[in-house]
C-alpha cells in the first residue's frame, strides 16, 4: 500500500507543474508576457501552495484517516482545475475594461493581474500545497521515522515535478497543445484521487494522535539552541534558492538559447538536484545514531547552508566559462553525427545539470531538514511540516521577484548572484551561532554574517568572476565563433562593445566588429544589424505598408530592435502619430546607437512608447490604425511565438481600420518550409489578401481586408519625397522597378503555399515547438528559397510596361536558383557564373541580383587565402630531416581590416595571429609588408638556431617554440593604432 501511495505522491507533483506551464501560459495571454506580469502569476501560483500548507497544515493533526483527506484533495485539485479552465476563458472580456483605466500605472496594473490570478488559482494551489502535510502526517502516524519519510515525499514530489516539466515540454503540449495537456493532467489527479479514497478506507488504529516516546523526547528537546531560527532560515534558504534558479536561467539562457526546450531542460536539472539531495537527506537520518539531539540536526542545518552558499559561489565562477565549453560540446556532438537539435538538447541538459546539480542537491536537503527540527519543536506533524512549506514558499516567492526586479537592476546577474551566497553564508553563520546557546558565540555570528552580507556592497565594481565582454559578445546560434579559446581571443579582440545592460526580461548588448558591422543581442542572439542585408530587410518592415497604404496616418510597430523599422516608418510626411511597444526598456538606449540609420527616431515627437507586451497592449487599447508592422524575435525563442498564432493576427485586425494593412516578420533561417507555410496559413486566417515579399534572408508577409494592388502612379509620387527616396536607394529599392521587384508572389502564391502548412493558434502551439528544430540547421535557407519559388508570381500593379514584368518574372526565376545556391555555398561553381550571365542577358540591372552580387564579393574577399611562405630545414627528434612550412594567410573582416595569422597547415597548427588595420587602398600592402617582414625574422631565427646546432638542421621541437615567440614578438613590433592582437594562452 504505501508503494502505491509513493507513486500517486509522484503523479501528483508531475500534475502540479503540469498546471503552472500551462496556467502561465494561459494568463500571460491576458496579462501580457513581461517578466513583472509573468512573475506576478508564478507568485499566486506558490502563495497558494504556502497557504494550503499552513491552513490545512494546522488541522490535519487531528483527522484519523488522512488518505481519505489525501484523496478529497486531489479530487478537489481536478475540480478546480477545471474551474480554473473555464475563468481563464472568460478574463480577457473581465481584465481589459479593468485595465484600459490603469494602462500606464504600473502598480495598479500590477494590482489587478495579482487580483484575478489568485482569484483564478487559490482554490486548487492551495488545495496543493495541502497534500505534502497531510501526507507527512500519515507517514508519521503509520509508526515511521518522520525525517526518512518526510525527505522521501519531498524528494518523490520534487521528481514527479521533474517528470512533469519534460512530459509538458517534450510530449504533452508539442503533440496535444495547452487545453488537451490541461485535461491530461485533471483525469491523472482523478485517478489518483479515487485510489487514494480506496485505500484509505480501512481505519488503522495506527492512525490515532498517540504520542510516542520518540515524541515526547522531542517535545522535550522543544527548546533546542537555534531551533526556533532554523523556521526563518528555511525561508531564507527558499529565497536564496529561486535567486538563484531566476538568476541561473538567464545566464544559461544567454548561452544555451531561450527556447522552450531549453528553459525545460533548465528546470528539469535544478528540480533533479533537489529530489536528489531531499533523498540523500533520508538515507542519512536512517544512519544517524538514536541518541545525536536535536541540537546536531540544527548545526547540520548551518553547514547545509554554508555548502549551498560556497557551491553556488564556484558555479558562478564556473558560468564565466560556459560559453566556450557549451560551443565545443555542441561542435563535437554535431561533428560526430548528432543532429543539430539532438546536439543542442544534450548541451543544454550536460551544461545545467553540471552546474546546478551540487548546489540544488544540498537545497533539496535542506528542506526536509528544516523539517524534522521544527516538528521537534512543535510536537504536531503536519502543522509543522505546513509551517515549513509555507515559510520556504514565501522565501522562494520573494526570492525570485527580488533577483528579476531588484538584483539585476541594482548589481547585474554576477554579482547578484555573490549577494545570494553571502546570504547562504551569513545565514549559516547566524544559525551555527546561535545553536551554541552562548550569548557571545551568537553575538560573534550575527557580526560575522553581517560582514558576510556586507561584502557583495562594498567590494570594488572592477573585481569581478566573469568576462563580461564575452557575455557581451556571445551569440549562442554561431557557436563556430567561440569554439577554442584560440576563436574566443581573436572575437574579444575583434570586437567593441558599445552598449550592455541585463534588463529585467533580457540581457541586451550592441557590438561592433572592428571594421565591420554593428549588431544588437538580445539574450546571446543577434537580432538585428547594420550588414546590408539586414537594413534592406529592417527598412522594407517600415517602408512596404506605408508605400501599399494609400494615406497612412497612424502607425503601430511591434518591437523596436534597432529602431530602422520606427525609423522607416517615421519618414513618411502624412503620418501623425507612431505608438511604439517594446517589451525591454533597455533596448531604448541600445537603439539610440543605430541614430544614423534610425534617423534619430527616438526624439520625434509623434512617437509614443508602451514599455510593455505589443500583443496585449493591442488587446487593452481602443486605438486603431491605417498600418501595423511587427518585428518580433525569432518565433523559436520561449514565448514570441505567441505572436505568430490565429488569435493574434485576428487580434491585429481588429485594430486595423477598414483597408488598414499589416506587415510581419517572417524570417527564412532557422524554420523549415513547413513552418513557413505555417505563418501564411495563420496570417490568412485574418487577412484575405496577403502578398509575400523577400529580402535576402527574410520574407514580408503583408495582408490587408482589401486587395493589395499597388498604384505605379502614386508609388513614384511617394518615393519623390527626398528622404524616403534617399533611404530607399539605400537599399537598392529607390525606384518603383527596383522597389517592386522584391515582390515574390499575391493572393493565389499565397494560398497556394500555405496549403503545405496548418493553422498556429495559442492552443495547439504549434510553431514555439516546432522551430526550434531548425536552430542552427544552415540548410534551411536553400531550402526555403527553393520552396518559395515554386509559387513566385507576376505583381499586380498597373505598370506602363507589361513586357518589363514578363522579363522581371524570368529573371525572378533566375534570381531565385541564384539565391539557393549561394545558400549552398555553391556561388564559386560554373553552373552559379552561367546563370549569373544568363540573368544580366535577361535584367541587366535586376535589384535583388545586384545585392546578391555585393554580398558575393563580400564573402569572397572573407575567405582565406595565402600571402607567402617559407621553408625551413629541422631535425625531428626520431632522426628524420624534414621542412616546417611557414604560411601568411589572410582573410578580410571588415572594412580597411584583415585577419593575419602564420600556420603550418601540414601540423594544423597557428603560430601567431594579429588583426591590422589600414585604409582600404593601402591595407594590401600592409599585409604584404607584415608577412615579409615575420619570415623573414622566423629565416634569421633558423639561421642563428641551425649554426649552434653543430648537424646543420635545428630540433623541430626547438625551432618551433622559437617560431611561436619570433612571430609573436614581431607582431608586437609591426603593430600600429587600430591593430588588435589576441592574448596568449
Amino acid at each position: 500500500m504505501r508503494a502505491l501511495l509513493y507513486f500517486l505522491f509522484l503523479l501528483s507533483g508531475a500534475t502540479a507543474l503540469v498546471y503552472q506551464v500551462v496556467w502561465v501560459r494561459q494568463q500571460s495571454l491576458v496579462f501580457g508576457g513581461t517578466h513583472l506580469a509573468v512573475s506576478t502569476v508564478l507568485a499566486v501560483f506558490m502563495g497558494g501552495l504556502a497557504l494550503g500548507g499552513w491552513l490545512i497544515g494546522r488541522r490535519a493533526d487531528r483527522w484519523r484517516r488522512p488518505l481519505l483527506v489525501y484523496g478529497v484533495l486531489e479530487l478537489g485539485i481536478a475540480l478546480s482545475a477545471l474551474a480554473v479552465y473555464g475563468i481563464l476563458r472568460l478574463y480577457p472580456t473581465i481584465y481589459v475594461p479593468l485595465a484600459r483605466p490603469v494602462q500606464d500605472v504600473p502598480a495598479a496594473l500590477t494590482a489587478l493581474r495579482f487580483l484575478l490570478a489568485a482569484l483564478a488559482m487559490i482554490v486548487p494551489t492551495t488545495l496543493m500545497g495541502a497534500t505534502l502535510p497531510v501526507l507527512a502526517r500519515y507517514a508519521r502516524a503509520s509508526g515511521a521515522g518522520l525525517a526518512q519519510h518526510l525527505s522521501f515525499l519531498y524528494a518523490l514530489n520534487t521528481l514527479g515535478a521533474v517528470s512533469g516539466a519534460v512530459a509538458a515540454g517534450f510530449l504533452l503540449l508539442p503533440r496535444f497543445g495547452a487545453t488537451r495537456t490541461l485535461l491530461v493532467a485533471v483525469a491523472v489527479n482523478i485517478l489518483v484521487g479515487l485510489a487514494a479514497l480506496l485505500v484509505g478506507r480501512r481505519p488503522a488504529s495506527a492512525l490515532g494522535r498517540v504520542e510516542t516516546d520518540e515524541e515526547a523526547a522531542a517535545t522535550a528537546r522543544a527548546g533546542t539552541p537555534g531551533g526556533r531560527l532554523v523556521l526563518a532560515g528555511i525561508g531564507i534558504s527558499g529565497f536564496c534558492a529561486l535567486g538563484y534558479e531566476v538568476l541561473w536561467t538567464r545566464a544559461l539562457g544567454t548561452t544555451l538559447g531561450t527556447s522552450t526546450y531549453g528553459f525545460t531542460v533548465m528546470l528539469a536539472a535544478f528540480l533533479t538536484g533537489i529530489g536528489l539531495g531531499s533523498e540523500a537527506f533520508g538515507g542519512v537520518m536512517r544512519r544517524r545514531e538514536r541518541r545525536q539531539g536535536a541540537g546536531s540536526l540544527v548545526r547540520l542545518f548551518a553547514a547545509l547552508q554554508a555548502l549551498i552558499g560556497l557551491s553556488a559561489l564556484g558555479v558562478t565562477w564556473l558560468l564565466g566559462d560556459l560559453s566556450g565549453r557549451a560551443a565545443w560540446l555542441m561542435s563535437t556532438l554535431v561533428d560526430a553525427g548528432v543532429p543539430e537539435f539532438d546536439a543542442r538538447q544534450i548541451t543544454s541538459f550536460a551544461a545545467a545539470f553540471s552546474y546546478m546539480v551540487v548546489p540544488a542537491f544540498l537545497m533539496g536537503a535542506a528542506f526536509p531538514l528544516a523539517g524534522t527540527i521544527h516538528v521537534a519543536r512543535r510536537g504536531r506533524v503536519s502543522s509543522a511540516v505546513g509551517e515549513v512549506l509555507a515559510w520556504n514558499t514565501v522565501g522562494a516567492i520573494l526570492g525570485a521577484m527580488a533577483a528579476g526586479f531588484l538584483l539585476i537592476r541594482l548589481w547585474g546577474i554576477e554579482r547578484s548572484l555573490v549577494a545570494l551566497s553571502a546570504l547562504n553564508l551569513a545565514l549559516a553563520a547566524a544559525v551555527a551561532a546561535a545553536a551554541s546557546g552562548q550569548r557571545t558565540r551568537r553575538l560573534a555570528g550575527a557580526a560575522l554574517a553581517a560582514l558576510v552580507l556586507a561584502l557583495p556592497v562594498v567590494l570594488p565594481a572592477d573585481v569581478r568572476l566573469w568576462n563580461v565582454d564575452l557575455i557581451a559578445i556571445y551569440r549562442n546560434n554561431q557557436r563556430s565563433a567561440f569554439d577554442s579559446p584560440a576563436d574566443v581571443r581573436a572575437a574579444l579582440a575583434n570586437t567593441e562593445i558599445l552598449y550592455f545592460h541585463e534588463g529585467a526580461n533580457s540581457t541586451i548588448s550592441v557590438i561592433k566588429v572592428k571594421g565591420g558591422d554593428q549588431a544588437l543581442l538580445v539574450n546571446g542572439k543577434v537580432v538585428a544589424s547594420t550588414m546590408e542585408e539586414d537594413v534592406q530587410c529592417q527598412y522594407l518592415l517600415g517602408h512596404l505598408p506605408m508605400l501599399l497604404h494609400p494615406d497612412p496616418k497612424n502607425v503601430f510597430v511591434l518591437g523596436l530592435g534597432t529602431g530602422m523599422t520606427l525609423g522607416a516608418v517615421s519618414l513618411h510626411p502624412g503620418t501623425e502619430r507612431i505608438v511604439l511597444a517594446e517589451l525591454e526598456p533597455a533596448v531604448v538606449p541600445a537603439a539610440r546607437t543605430f541614430a544614423e540609420l534610425n534617423h534619430g527616431v527616438l526624439d520625434d515627437p509623434r512617437l509614443e512608447i508602451a514599455a510593455t507586451d505589443g500583443r496585449n497592449w493591442l488587446l487593452t487599447t481602443r486605438d486603431r490604425f491605417e498600418v501595423i508592422t511587427a518585428d518580433p524575435v525569432h518565433p523559436w525563442t520561449r514565448g514570441s511565438a505567441y505572436l505568430y498564432t490565429a488569435e493574434y493576427y485576428a487580434l491585429a485586425a481588429s485594430r486595423l481600420l477598414p483597408g488598414g494593412v499589416m506587415l510581419q516578420w517572417l524570417p527564412i533561417y532557422e524554420l523549415s518550409a513547413t513552418d513557413l507555410a505555417t505563418v501564411v496559413r495563420t496570417f490568412r486566417t485574418a487577412f484575405p489578401h496577403t502578398q509575400v515579399w523577400l529580402t535576402h534572408y527574410d520574407a514580408h508577409l503583408v495582408g490587408s481586408d482589401r486587395p493589395l494592388g499597388i498604384d505605379a502612379g502614386l508609388l513614384e509620387a511617394r518615393l519623390a519625397h527626398p528622404p524616403l527616396r534617399a533611404a530607399l536607394a539605400r537599399v537598392d529599392m529607390g525606384s518603383p522597378a527596383d522597389f517592386v521587384s522584391f515582390f515574390h508572389f499575391g493572393d493565389r502564391g499565397a494560398a497556394a503555399f500555405a496549403s503545405l502548412g496548418t493553422v498556429n493558434t495559442d492552443d495547439n502551439l504549434y510553431l514555439e515547438f516546432s522551430a526550434p528544430r531548425s536552430t542552427g540547421v544552415a540548410s534551411r535557407l536553400a531550402e526555403n528559397v527553393e520552396a518559395l519559388a515554386r509559387f513566385r508570381e507576376k505583381p499586380d500593379w498597373d505598370t506602363p510596361s507589361p513586357e518589363s514584368d514578363s522579363r522581371n518574372l524570368v529573371a525572378g526565376g533566375l534570381y531565385d536558383r541564384l539565391h539557393a545556391l549561394f545558400f549552398r555555398a555553391r556561388y564559386r561553381e560554373p553552373e552559379f557564373a552561367a546563370l549569373r550571365a544568363r540573368l544580366r542577358g535577361v535584367a541587366a540591372d535586376y535589384a535583388p541580383a545586384r545585392v546578391l552580387e555585393r554580398i558575393v564579393a563580400r564573402d569572397t574577399q572573407r575567405m582565406p587565402r595565402p600571402v607567402a611562405r617559407t621553408l625551413l630545414q629541422v631535425l625531428e627528434a626520431d632522426g628524420r630531416r624534414t621542412s616546417l612550412e611557414i604560411t601568411s594567410v589572410t582573410m578580410s573582416t571588415g572594412r580597411g581590416r584583415a585577419a593575419l595569422m602564420f600556420v603550418d597547415n601540414a601540423e594544423r597548427t597557428i603560430y601567431g595571429e594579429t588583426y591590422l588595420a589600414a585604409d582600404e587602398d593601402l591595407l594590401e600592402a600592409r599585409i604584404l609588408a607584415v608577412s615579409t617582414d615575420v619570415l623573414a625574422a622566423l629565416e634569421a631565427a633558423a639561421t642563428e638556431l641551425t649554426a649552434k646546432s653543430g648537424n646543420g638542421r635545428p630540433g623541430g621541437s626547438a625551432l618551433r617554440e622559437r617560431v611561436r615567440l619570433v612571430v609573436r614578438e614581431r607582431l608586437v613590433a609591426t603593430s600600429r593604432p587600430g591593430d588588435s592582437l589576441p592574448a596568449e594562452d
